[in-house]
């Protein structure tokens, strides 16, 4: 699986590099009434960037769903060990 991940890497590396090398022709993007100029470089930079903050941002998602899981299970756990939940909180009040 590694292997494969570094193939794939390097594949990327190299199609950037040859976007960004070769990509030197003007072009405009219209959307609507709203033109953009660039090179088709620029576009694929931008377009790039965009995809990498979306994995981003996915990747947080994903990771603090995942830490949440995990939290909600050690808590089960420890209320699991302490003799059932709210356990704890009639102890406090009998204290009181």
């Amino acid at each position: 699986m590694i292997v494969i991940g570094l193939v794939v890497l390097v594949a990327v590396a190299a199609v950037c590099a040859g976007v960004v090398v070769g990509g030197a022709q003007e072009t405009t993007v219209g959307i609507d009434r709203l033109l953009i100029h660039g090179t088709t470089a620029t576009f694929f930079l931008i377009g790039a960037g965009t995809a990498l903050a979306t994995m981003l941002g996915l990747w947080c998602v994903v990771a603090g769903i995942r830490r949440s899981v995990a939290r909600r299970r050690e808590r089960r756990e420890y209320d699991e060990d302490q003799g059932g939940p709210g356990v704890s909180d009639i102890d406090e009040g009998a204290r009181l």
